[in-house]
């Protein structure tokens, strides 16, 4: 005899256990529903080559515009850049940062985030911890691909010899 359950359960969309993570952030703009109001998508994926849980499964986070200055939020943008060693800190536009943190290994803390029981068929989703970022530990010596960028865009002009 079989049976089945009537129900779909898709561990890449179920909620991951809330903890530290190490990640790769990439980072693209992207427009609410709503408001179509650009904003800069965080896309966490949680490493493969780190012996961790949920390798491969993604956590997303926004930097959106404040009300109050018109300015994207400088506080989780300036969190992203402390988790770089030795971070570059000066951009010509926002699309020229979105570009240096993609690919950028980190630290990420994940929480769980309940179901709204206002909202009808909403569910649990993960979050990440606001201004949680931190340096990656994994390193070359666990064999992973770790991203020195203290090493990025030389000018030979700019050496002193």
């Amino acid at each position: 005899m079989l049976h089945f359950e009537n129900k779909i359960e898709d561990s890449r969309t179920t909620p991951i256990t809330p903890g530290e993570y190490e990640v790769i952030l990439n980072t693209e703009w992207k427009e609410t529903k709503q408001t179509k109001q650009k904003y800069i998508n965080c896309a966490f994926t949680i490493r493969k080559d780190v012996k961790q849980e949920f390798g491969g499964r993604m956590v997303f986070d926004g930097i959106y515009k404040s009300k109050q200055t018109g300015d994207f939020q400088q506080s989780k943008i300036n969190g992203l850049l402390y988790a770089i060693p030795n971070p570059r800190l000066d951009f010509e536009t926002y699309d020229e940062l979105i570009q240096y943190l993609n690919d950028t290994p980190m630290i990420i803390s994940v929480e769980l985030e309940p179901a709204d029981p206002n909202v009808e068929g909403s569910k649990d989703r993960n979050v990440v911890k606001y201004l949680s970022y931190k340096p990656t530990v994994a390193g070359k010596e666990s064999g992973s691909a770790y991203l020195d960028r203290t090493a990025e865009k030389v000018d030979p002009d700019d050496l002193p010899f």
